[in-house]
């Protein structure tokens, strides 16, 4: 018997199977995640059936085992997702946060293609809009770009107020610190940072990307004292 997620309301799995991949459904899962919902877990699913009506997607309420899944189908644009989530979920999708989302995604494409000062300037743009949910988000992306275009004193900026507003368990932001603080020559406190990471989230200090980061600041500062 299934084991209701704690913190989670519902669980939607995205088809990302051959035809609903060709007709965008990996772009609308992204789309899905990026607006990171509380209590909603977003993941990708295999086949669903109706093929060539996608991109098809299934809602499974957390908890309640005697509920069939939902299933919904011609997920075509973030639009039609909103929508559907809605619908659904009762969950609520303003229209600040649709947009802000679909520009972090179009900053995370320039970002992609090393336009640094787009991706900057998009970011920014959803920001001054004052979204209720997914500034830490946008802080930590810009973050990231700002790094990426040489300002690591905005970049760590940026990085604490995404750790001020984040999630505990979403240890990018605290990454991003460490990130720009490594940048700035300051290893201890970087090190410290993903510390801090683990402090708030204790499954990150298992994580691959933490056990390889710690050693890398590590070996720094051992170097720096050689």
């Amino acid at each position: 018997m299934p084991t209701p997620r704690c913190g989670i309301d519902y669980e939607i799995r995205i088809c990302t199977n051959k035809t609903c991949n060709r007709q965008g459904s990996k772009q609308i899962l992204q789309f899905a995640k990026d607006l990171a919902l509380p209590g909603v877990e977003i993941s990708g699913c295999g086949c669903l059936g109706s093929c060539g009506n996608g991109p098809n997607a299934a809602v499974i309420p957390s908890g309640d085992f005697r509920a069939s899944p939902i299933l919904l189908y011609h997920l075509s644009t973030p639009h039609d997702l909103a929508e559907a989530l809605t619908a659904v979920c009762g969950a609520v999708i303003d229209s600040v946060v649709l947009k802000c989302t679909e520009l972090r995604l179009a900053g995370n494409s320039a970002a992609l293609n090393n336009d640094f000062p787009r991706a900057i300037s998009l970011y920014t743009d959803a920001l001054d809009l004052n979204p209720s949910y997914g500034c830490h988000l946008l802080l930590s992306n810009r973050s990231a770009a700002r790094l990426a275009s040489g300002d690591a004193t905005g970049a760590l900026v940026d990085a604490t107020a995404a750790v001020e507003r984040c999630p505990a368990e979403f240890s990018k932001a605290w990454i991003r610190q460490a990130d720009a603080l490594f940048a700035l020559g300051k290893y201890q406190d970087a090190l410290e940072a993903v510390g801090a990471a683990v402090e708030r989230y204790k499954p990150f200090g298992k994580s691959q990307e933490y056990m390889e980061i710690e050693k890398a600041i590590k070996n720094t500062i051992r170097n720096q004292r050689c």
